[in-house]
């Protein structure tokens, strides 16, 4: 969203033979809407399947309507903002065009598309790791209808980013985490972080879902508020090799976990879903839709306390994200989660190109090659 654009507009002419101007405005309001629901403006990089890293530059026709039409840019106004889906293809591109931007414009904004990898940052002699509901934090006055996150390459980091935006998040009314395999809710702990070694924490074992979920939030918003998470998987397995891997293509079924008969949660966690896990089913995606509860009060606050499990905020008191960025002093590069092509043994030079986001439907979504993710280094200006 960046600088905002000027645009000059003379006295509105009412148009007697424009069909569309002689529709009833209520009428008008409501193809407006339509048409903005069905537009969305992405930026960020995102390997393709080409081997290439495209850097998206949003439709540029997207709001041509408010620069042909006097009396549309009228009518209009300021609403199309609370109706366009806002893609983001790291979370560091999110906060770029979010977070310096007025809070009054910020919290129109309702609708948002974000990757669910962490951003990781250089601090002096330390490398510092910001996961999605830590960035959050960083745009108060956010209140979303809905907050889309596609969710890590990692089976086990994905599961954990889910615990952290159930457990912390704030911002949104309803969130829907799209993981692009099955894995995610049925992975043994193969790995434990630094951290978990030093606590003898595993914030990776799973429980059945979406129970475990549904406990949090309702630890948050109340058992009686009608909090809910709901899980769904699709029918169709990707095949690697067949081509992009388009989101949202397959039929959604609910899907549950629970303990077997006389199954404790020891011998839960230390054992694979093999529903989920075997050939053909752990490449089907699966989508968790969590809704907060009746009168929640879920915008993100300006100055709302620290997550205790790590804030942004608390490295850089009182600092604007602009001005975390131009911390030379402290902060060198930021990584934002990226690809490149290697076969294990080369890695080959990192092609960047330009690409105009062009899609059919406005909520699909091509999954990068998942399994050449690495970090890729994007500028911090």
């Amino acid at each position: 969203m960046g600088a905002p654009i000027v645009v000059k507009v003379g006295a509105a002419y009412q148009q007697p033979k424009s069909l569309l101007m002689r529709l009833p405005q209520e009428l008008r309001l409501m193809i407006y809407a339509f048409l903005f629901s069905s537009t969305r403006f992405t930026s960020g990089p995102r390997c393709g399947w080409d081997m290439v890293i495209h850097d998206f530059i949003p439709a540029p026709h997207g709001l041509a309507i408010l620069i042909s039409c006097r009396q549309a840019y009228v009518e209009i106004g300021r609403s199309w903002i609370g109706q366009v889906l806002f893609c983001f293809e790291t979370v560091k591109a999110m906060v770029d065009k979010l977070a310096d931007i007025p809070l009054e414009t910020r919290s129109m904004i309702r609708h948002i598309r974000v990757s669910g990898h962490p951003m990781r940052m250089e601090i002096g002699d330390e490398l510092a790791q910001w996961d999605t509901y830590q960035v959050l934090k960083l745009l108060p006055g956010l209140k979303l209808d809905r907050l889309t996150v596609c969710g890590d390459a990692e089976v086990q980091c994905s599961y954990d980013a889910l615990n952290r935006l159930v457990k912390y998040s704030d911002g949104w009314k309803e969130l829907h985490y799209i993981s692009h395999s099955s894995g995610f809710l049925g992975y043994k702990v193969a790995w434990l972080d630094e951290n978990d070694e030093l606590t003898g924490e595993n914030r990776f074992l799973r429980e059945p879902q979406p129970g475990g979920w549904q406990r949090t939030l309702e630890g948050r918003d109340g058992s009686k508020s009608g909090a809910s998470v709901t899980i769904y998987r699709s029918d169709i397995a990707y095949q690697y090799g067949s081509g992009p891997y388009i989101s949202n293509k397959g039929t959604w079924t609910e899907f549950t976990q629970a303990l077997a008969p006389d199954q404790d949660i020891e011998e839960y966690q230390d054992a694979e879903d093999p529903r989920l896990m075997a050939n053909g089913e752990i490449e089907k995606e699966m989508l968790v839709v969590v809704k907060r509860g009746r009168a929640v009060d879920y915008e993100e606050k300006q100055g709302s306390p620290y997550v205790e499990e790590g804030d942004i905020r608390a490295e850089f008191p009182g600092k604007t994200w602009a001005e975390i960025k131009a911390s030379k002093d402290t902060v060198g590069e930021i990584f934002c989660e990226g690809v490149r092509y290697s076969d294990g043994i080369y890695e080959y030079q990192e092609t960047h190109v330009d690409l105009v986001d062009d899609y059919v439907h406005v909520d699909d979504y091509v999954w990068a090659p998942t399994y050449l993710f690495r970090y890729s280094r994007e500028s911090n200006e």
